[in-house]
């Protein structure tokens, strides 16, 4: 990527949202996402398909996890949304 786009707000929000995926920092992910709700604003399914990454990420680390410690890792979902994950 260009260097000047780098600087730009949008872009550099989310190279940091990747950056936070990529090193597992989910529950961050989550809380900066949930500071600046019109990036997602618009696109269909945009949770639910980082859910699946989390969740795969999940079962290649884990034999056994909290379902405390999941519902933070997925984004503080309520019980009847964590139950589908699960």
């Amino acid at each position: 990527i260009d260097s000047t786009l780098l600087e730009d707000e949008t872009i550099a929000l989310i190279t940091s949202l990747h950056n936070l995926l990529e090193t597992c920092r989910f529950q961050h992910f989550w809380g900066e996402l949930s500071a600046k709700p019109d990036l997602i604003r618009g696109i269909n399914g945009f949770e639910n398909s980082i859910r699946k990454f989390i969740c795969h990420v999940i079962q290649i680390t884990y034999q056994t996890i909290e379902k405390s410690t999941l519902r933070l890792l997925l984004g503080g979902l309520a019980d009847n949304q964590l139950n589908q994950w699960m």
